[in-house]
């Protein structure tokens, strides 16, 4: 069967130090002599050519300096710099006063890697504050706790989806590129173009977590509780709030699958932590738990680094895995849909069962000896430990309201409806209350930056944006009523895609579970269209509202640049989808990221890419050819049973 279907979307007891900055209500003391290394002092205006001017603005919070934050800091100082050619004084003077809170000791958020993590030293902060550190080393050292890429990360999407109107890949690598690219130099860019007004990192205090943030009601300010390493504590208020924190804040550990796996003896650990994970992969039989992106990059750097051979099991049978046709050497076997569920007392084996809709088939599984390491991509949880209730989105509590559509109500047509026909939707569908994704319908004063579409980077760009005009007053925050209204909408909207609708309803979830049928390659490239079109008429949406320099078009319709974007981000599938057609000796090498790359145009330059400056399997984690990769062989034998099934080395 093959699915097209995209995944949408503590109190502290010991205080060393309480240090209230800002505006503090009558029964709390502020202790002026107190020096906290985060006291905050007046925001000012700061540029040679223009008049300093005192700031007027509503003071803004911004909790993580991840792609979000930085975003919205490279958005105000985009717009501070245009105000200042104007010489807009008076509008200079009433933009936002803002401060973000970094809790790791660098900029980029997901995208720094986890190698070598410690804390770094001040004088290292105060050269990144200053615009002095090299933005290339960046990512290499972050504070524990934080979620990261590993080291050797590649891209599995197309560049041009994450290529910046503003500061174009032509500007900043001077040359064409390939159109898969290694993380570092996608963080490397990223942190370039959010620097090339201003140096916004002044703005930011590193090392520094949100512990808790709350809004009192009678002075109509959010109390912001802030921690540093020593521990001293210190409470600061403001006028709106902004969650940067990102989806990915921390892993997923699901500890159900720990729990099956007791008897294992080898490594266990989340992809998040790769970096750390001590042990070589060379040589070795890995278990992947998750089929999405992170599952399809690691197989492939697992194979490049020499590993024996990889197993994928996945819940659902149209992660992203499904539409790798080949994998080089034949080294990665996918089991759909399956789930762990249990481990041998030899330690080095793993069960896999069937599973349909969660439940377990315990009599139909395979049994895999001589496992080393079993990797959960089983993606992350958004940070939000730290906000009061009254500030978290419903779906983060399960106290959204219900929605229930007309019984009359019928889907559009799609590609699904000649298997599944009408499929009566559920009586529990989930009424959010955020405001285009963003503004929280009972306190327009909490924001929210995150990507709610399958292009992050474009879409937290554009959000920022948008939330930006919010705070402004560029864009109008609707009535509660008049945003309510507006959500209801989205559900009607989103129950004809089928994509948002398997996310939403649960009975059309079933019933797409329930299909046994397989889709031609043409059916499901229509798939990734029609849902790529869509994702790219809601960021159309969030583009005029936040009068993003560019756009893709309308909610109605998307323009020429809109659907160049499409037809590349199809491409992606076709190239996975394709591989099943190369020869037998280049499958034993390709990737996806091997294909051509012809089809593939910058939206703002029209600069082409070009391909890689050898095979995937054998370039580096900077793109250079290495030639010392080791492949190692692979020796397996399946010994089946009636419903069962043992593979050992």
């Amino acid at each position: 069967m093959c699915v097209t279907i995209f995944s949408l979307f503590a109190f502290l007891s010991i205080v060393h130090h309480h240090v209230v900055v800002g505006l503090a209500p009558e029964d709390v003391s502020t202790n002026t002599t107190s020096q906290s290394p985060l006291h905050l002092q007046e925001d000012r205006v700061n540029n040679e050519n223009a008049p300093t001017a005192l700031q007027n603005g509503p003071s803004v919070v911004v909790v993580g300096c991840g792609p979000a934050g930085m975003f919205f800091l490279h958005a105000l100082a985009t717009k501070r710099k245009r105000l200042q050619q104007e010489e807009n004084f008076a509008a200079l003077a009433a933009l936002p006063r803002v401060t973000v809170f970094e809790r790791t000791s660098s900029p980029g958020g997901v995208w720094r890697s986890n190698r070598g993590q410690v804390y770094r030293s001040n004088e290292t902060i105060e050269n990144i504050k200053s615009g002095t550190y090299p933005k290339e080393e960046v990512n290499e050292h972050a504070i524990p706790l934080s979620t990261n890429m590993y080291e050797g990360l590649w891209t599995n999407g197309h560049k041009d989806a994450m290529e910046f109107f503003d500061y174009t890949f032509e500007q900043h690598f001077k040359a064409p590129q390939p159109v898969y690219m290694p993380r570092k130099r996608i963080l490397e860019y990223i942190l370039s173009r959010v620097t090339i007004h201003e140096n916004i990192f002044k703005r930011v205090h590193f090392n520094s977590e949100v512990t808790s943030v709350s809004y009192n009601d009678e002075l109509k300010k959010f109390k912001v509780t802030v921690k540093i390493p020593d521990g001293t504590e210190t409470v600061h208020y403001f006028d709106k709030c902004v969650w940067a924190s990102g989806l990915n804040g921390k892993p997923n550990m699901v500890p159900s699958i720990s729990k099956r796996l007791s008897n294992f003896t080898g490594v266990i650990v989340h992809s998040a932590q790769m970096d750390n994970m001590g042990i070589s992969v060379e040589g070795k039989k890995i278990v992947l738990v998750g089929g999405n992106l992170s599952a399809e990059d690691l197989a492939l750097s697992f194979i490049k680094m020499g590993a024996e051979k990889i197993y994928i099991t996945s819940r659902k049978q149209g992660d992203a895995v499904h539409y790798t046709t080949s994998w080089p050497d034949n080294k990665v076997d996918t089991h759909m849909p399956t789930e762990i569920c249990g481990s041998g007392s030899d330690g080095n084996s793993v069960r896999i069962c069937r599973s349909h809709l969660h439940d377990i088939d315990n009599d139909n599984y395979t049994n895999i000896h001589d496992i080393s390491i079993v990797v959960l991509c089983t993606g992350y949880k958004a940070t939000m430990d730290y906000l009061d209730l009254s500030l978290k989105p419903c779906r983060e509590t399960d106290s959204c309201e219900v929605y229930k559509m007309d019984e009359d109500w019928k889907m559009k047509p799609n590609l699904w409806t000649k298997y599944l026909g009408h499929v009566k939707p559920s009586d529990k569908l989930q009424l959010y209350d955020v405001y285009m994704e963003s503004i929280l319908i009972n306190n327009p004063n909490m924001l929210y930056i995150y990507e709610s579409t399958s292009y992050p980077l474009v879409d937290i760009d554009i959000t920022a944006w948008m939330c930006l005009a919010f705070i402004t007053g560029e864009a109008n925050i609707p009535s509660r009523e008049e945003m309510m209204k507006h959500v209801e909408s989205d559900v009607l909207s989103y129950m004809d895609q089928a994509a948002y609708r398997y996310e939403l309803d649960e009975e059309y979830f079933r019933a797409i579970e329930m299909i046994d049928a397989e889709s031609d390659v043409s059916e499901e490239l229509d798939s990734v269209h029609n849902i790529t079109s869509y994702e790219l008429r809601l960021l159309s949406r969030k583009m005029r509202y936040g009068s993003y320099p560019v756009n893709f078009g309308s909610f109605m319709e998307i323009n020429d640049v809109g659907k160049d974007f499409v037809r590349m981000s199809v491409q992606d599938t076709k190239n996975r989808l394709d591989l099943k057609d190369e020869s037998v000796k280049d499958r034993t090498w390709k990737t996806f990221r091997d294909m051509d790359p012809s089809p593939y145009v910058s939206l703002f330059t029209g600069m082409k890419s070009i391909a890689m400056k050898g095979k995937w399997l054998e370039v580096d984690d900077d793109g250079n050819l290495n030639d010392t990769r080791f492949v190692s062989g692979v020796s397996i034998d399946y010994c089946e049973g009636k419903t069962s099934k043992d593979i050992r080395g």
